[in-house]
């Protein structure tokens, strides 16, 4: 959401919202993912870099579609190959 925050205009109102809301991600009970998002930013990091794209791509890139066949997938699963 930080990526996001700033784009608002209002960066200062933006972080005090997001400092006092609860947090969706951390839980005393399961403290495991919210330590695991630094770890997971850098990772999104590099592949933005790697790939050259902008970096809240990176969050979606693996469930986007741009509309084209997969790899290997040209035709249609009830067809045979001529």
């Amino acid at each position: 959401m930080l990526l996001y925050g700033w784009k608002t205009g209002q960066f200062l109102k933006f972080i005090k919202k997001f400092i006092m809301l609860e947090d969706v991600i951390f839980s005393k009970k399961d403290i495991k993912p919210f330590l695991h998002q630094p770890i997971l930013f850098v990772v999104y990091l590099f592949k933005s870099i790697k790939l050259r794209a902008r970096l809240p791509a990176m969050f979606t890139f693996d469930i986007d579609w741009n509309g084209e066949a997969a790899a290997g997938l040209d035709q249609a699963p009830h067809e045979k190959p001529s």
